[in-house]
């Protein structure tokens, strides 16, 4: 009989090059978590991640730190101790390994396609239910839902806002901004909207009440500095007699200057739509807000552009611009770095104004009434000393303490409203502490005058036109020459 032929042994998968794929695999894995840990110093960390509103500089600290000490271990662990593990692993049950492998690759799959399909909000409107509700915007993103009050509990209050038919946030809704009168306008976020404060606590309403001067509150929460820069050149036109523009700049909010989640401007102020990333990528975005170096470059070169358009629109509008840049506590080193690169390497002037950093909302960053204050003085002052050099000729008006007498030559001195008041009383009255001039209609100015020691017998004529540290046509500055007092207006 002729021997029988060799049994042949059923081809399987080779179990030592089976381990030592697994082991490979695990073992990169956490490589790449330890190179990162060793990568990532506080130097890298603070060039890739930009400061935070929401996070204390030491908190934010600790988190990094605590991170680059999670992947250090995780990366040691799989390195050491999961590498051998998944090798006998893959060795015993290659089938069901590859399996494994294959279900993980799905499932992100899936969830990347469901997130993609689910509309994620940006990132500074996370909730629609929020007050002061907003509505979507092709052009910013989103704005206030106009003509509404709403109602919110925070720091242990319950706030109103009030926002008026045109947008802005409002006392009450009868009463409205008036876009006729002269007015200080501000734009800016909820740090410059009032978050958690009544109207009167608020920095536009405060500035009001300091001034005398009727203020626009333009902020909308959430806004960039190109979106305050867009809101502002839609409303400006709006106003018939704008004094000022006050915008707001915090290196702690320069992150959302990169976003580009929402309508945003790019490099030479182009306007960009929303860019839409794959769902899994925007989440872990959110979570992990690291920055490439070119996207912060370029966020640097756009916040410049911005800045300086925003000063160049309210100077042909006829308005004085005024940049503040507010700082809560001690300044870190990264941001009197960006603060500097941003701000000081363009030559963009503006005011710094630092804040104690317990001046704030209880459980929340956002300034308190204190702080408001605080920063509300600082723009007082700043107008007063900007528009005292920037007034217009003046003529003077003799003021006496005889009431009432009348005057004939100021037709077409002040507002559209006073245009035809060419011959009627003027009334000094008595306002604690100061005084003023009432002129009829309720148009007063709320201003010290220095009277005459004697009245004259009949009214002054005009001496001729000089410059004042008159802020603006509402207001009025007295000057005593040889024992009489004059008013004087802007012309």
């Amino acid at each position: 009989m002729g021997k029988k032929p060799p049994r042949r042994e059923p081809q399987v998968f080779k179990p030592f090059a089976t381990r030592v794929m697994a082991e490979i695999v695990v073992a990169s894995i956490g490589g790449a978590f330890v190179a990162c840990a060793i990568i990532a110093n506080q130097r890298f960390l603070d060039r890739h991640f930009v400061p935070s509103f929401f996070l204390p500089r030491h908190w934010y600290v600790m988190l990094e730190t605590l991170g680059r000490l999670i992947m250090a271990a995780l990366g040691a662990w799989l390195v050491t101790v999961a590498r051998p593990r998944a090798g006998r692993f893959a060795s015993r049950a290659p089938a069901f390994a590859l399996q494994i492998v294959i279900a993980i690759a799905l499932a992100l799959g899936a969830s990347n396609l469901m997130l993609r399909l689910v509309h994620l909000r940006p990132a500074e409107w996370l909730s629609a239910q929020d007050e002061p509700r907003r509505q979507p915007d092709a052009r910013l993103g989103w704005n206030w839902v106009p003509g509404r009050t709403g109602h919110k509990h925070i720091g242990g209050r319950v706030i109103e806002y009030a926002i008026d038919p045109g947008g802005y946030r409002v006392s009450r809704l009868d009463q409205p901004v008036d876009s006729e009168q002269p007015t200080i306008l501000f734009v800016g976020e909820s740090v410059m909207f009032g978050e958690g404060l009544t109207y009167e606590e608020s920095i536009p309403a405060q500035v009001a009440a300091m001034t005398g001067m009727q203020t626009a509150n333009l902020a909308v929460h959430g806004y960039g500095n190109d979106q305050a820069y867009l809101k502002l050149q839609s409303e400006l036109p709006h106003f018939r007699r704008p004094v000022a523009i006050v915008s707001l700049f915090m290196t702690a909010l320069f992150g959302r200057n990169l976003d580009q989640d929402r309508p945003h401007l790019g490099p030479g102020l182009v306007w960009l739509p929303p860019e839409h990333r794959p769902g899994l990528a925007s989440l872990a975005k959110l979570l992990v807000p690291y920055r490439a170096d070119t996207t912060v470059d370029r966020g640097v070169t756009v916040t410049r552009e911005v800045l300086r358009a925003t000063s160049e629109l309210a100077r042909e509008h006829g308005a004085t611009p005024l940049l503040v840049v507010l700082q809560f506590g001690h300044e870190e080193q990264p941001e009197q770095v960006l603060r500097r690169r941003i701000l000081d390497g363009a030559g963009i002037p503006y005011v710094l104004v630092e804040i104690d950093s317990s001046w704030r909302l209880p459980w929340d960053r956002h300034p308190n009434a204190r702080a408001a204050r605080e920063i509300a003085t600082a723009i007082s002052s700043e107008l007063r000393g900007q528009l005292a050099v920037a007034s217009p000729p003046l003529r003077a008006l003799l003021v006496t303490p005889q009431v009432p007498f009348r005057y004939r030559s100021l037709c077409g001195v002040f507002a559209p409203k006073m245009s035809k008041a060419c011959n009627f009383t003027a009334t000094v009255v008595e306002r604690r502490p100061r005084k003023g001039i009432d002129f009829g209609d309720g148009f007063v100015f709320d201003v010290p005058l220095c009277l005459p020691d004697e009245p004259p017998k009949h009214n002054s004529e005009y001496p001729a036109p000089r410059r004042s540290s008159s802020p603006h046509a509402s207001r009025v500055s007295c000057r005593r020459q040889e024992g009489k007092s004059y008013a004087y207006f802007p012309v």
